[in-house]
C-alpha cells in the first residue's frame, strides 16, 4: 500500500516531471504527497567554514535565507495546487546535499514510494555533474519512481 510519497524537486521544468505521476498515484491510493527541496550548500561554504570573518558568514547567512524562502514559496504553490485537486499534500525545504537529504527524508518520514525526474545526463555529463537521481536509485531502501522528461521541441 502505497501511503506516503516523496517527490523531490528542484525548481525546474525537468524537474517537475515525475509530478504528474506521483499526483495519479496519489489520487488513485490517497496517499499523501510529501514535495521535499533540498538547498546545496553554496559552493564556497567550505571556504566560508573555514574563516571566520562575519561579512562572509552574514553573505552565507543570506544566501540560505533567500534560498529557503524562494523554496517555499515555490513548493507552497505546488501544495496548493494539488489540494486543489484533493490531495493532500505538505512541503519540506532541507539543507544539503540532494542525494543525501532525499534518502534521510525517506527514511525519517516513512515514505513509501520516491517519485524522481531526472535530467538525462549520461556520459561526461553524468560523471562531472553526478546524478542525484542515480544515487536516490542505488542508496533508498524504498521503490524510486524515475521519470526522464520529454525533450521540448520547438516549431520554426
Amino acid at each position: 500500500m502505497i501511503r506516503r510519497i516523496l517527490v523531490p524537486l528542484d525548481g525546474s521544468d525537468f524537474g517537475e516531471a515525475a509530478l504528474p505521476y506521483a499526483e495519479q498515484l496519489a489520487a488513485a491510493t490517497g496517499a499523501e504527497v510529501i514535495l521535499l527541496q533540498s538547498i546545496a550548500p553554496h559552493p564556497l561554504e567550505i571556504d566560508l567554514a573555514e574563516t571566520r570573518s562575519p561579512h562572509l558568514s552574514k553573505l552565507r547567512q543570506e544566501y540560505l535565507d533567500h534560498s529557503k524562502a524562494a523554496a517555499r514559496d515555490y513548493l507552497a504553490a505546488i501544495q496548493k495546487r494539488l489540494s486543489e485537486k484533493g490531495i493532500t499534500a505538505r512541503y519540506l525545504v532541507e539543507i544539503g546535499p540532494p542525494a543525501d537529504r532525499i534518502v534521510a527524508c525517506a527514511k525519517e518520514r516513512e515514505v513509501d514510494l520516491i517519485a524522481l525526474s531526472t535530467h538525462g545526463r549520461s556520459g561526461i555529463g553524468a560523471l562531472v555533474m553526478g546524478s542525484v537521481a542515480n544515487k536516490v536509485f542505488h542508496v533508498a531502501e524504498v521503490p524510486v519512481l524515475l521519470v526522464k522528461p520529454r525533450k521540448q521541441t520547438t516549431l520554426s
